[in-house]
């Protein structure tokens, strides 16, 4: 399921962030992720257009991973998707199925 990306979560996100496993596929920097930095995300991302979510596992409510629409253009109607499943016991479960 999703729900929005929560302040309060910032610790779990920043966790998965700075996990190598999680992070190998990512298009981000190699660098460690500061909470400070990842709760200013979080923040911008709320006020933000693009929309982001966090994935949960509807069982146990368990925050999973993020997913979220970055450039969006209406104009156009494009935008780009990405998907992290932060939870390593819960990668090949079909969360990232079940979300896109």
């Amino acid at each position: 399921g999703l729900r929005p990306i929560r302040r309060d979560l910032s610790e779990t996100y920043q966790r998965w962030l700075n996990d190598l496993r999680v992070t190998r596929t990512l298009a981000l920097p190699p660098a460690p992720m500061t909470l400070a930095a990842e709760t200013a995300w979080v923040d911008a991302t709320s006020v933000g257009s693009d929309p982001h979510f966090t994935v949960y596992d509807l069982a146990t409510m368990r925050p999973v991973g993020t997913t979220g629409l970055n450039g969006v253009n209406h104009f156009d109607g494009t935008a780009e998707f990405g998907i992290m499943i932060g939870e390593p016991d819960a990668w090949g479960r079909g969360f990232g199925t079940e979300t896109t």
